[in-house]
């Protein structure tokens, strides 16, 4: 796993909420979108801790994998530069 990963769970809740807020997105809708995404794998039982808050953490139970290095990355552009939101 990337080391970028281990970046404060607060900063990546809120790229995350962030983007959610943009995309007006249900929580089963944005899993479904990054789940999309095959990179790096996070499972929920192990990291559902850092996105608490964000309306994602509801689906550790399901074992939903997020590839987690595409998804902050996008989340992070994302925030930087909401007309990206096309390409997603």
């Amino acid at each position: 796993m990337s080391r970028r990963l281990y970046r404060p769970a607060a900063v990546a809740a809120e790229d995350i909420r962030a983007v959610r807020r943009l995309l007006g997105e249900s929580q089963a809708d944005f899993a479904a979108r990054w789940g999309r995404c095959r990179r790096s794998v996070i499972r929920w039982e192990r990291w559902g801790h850092a996105f608490r808050g964000t309306g994602v953490a509801g689906l550790d139970a399901t074992h939903i994998e997020i590839w987690a290095d595409t998804c902050l990355e996008a989340c992070r552009r994302l925030r930087r530069d909401p007309s990206l939101i096309d390409q997603f």
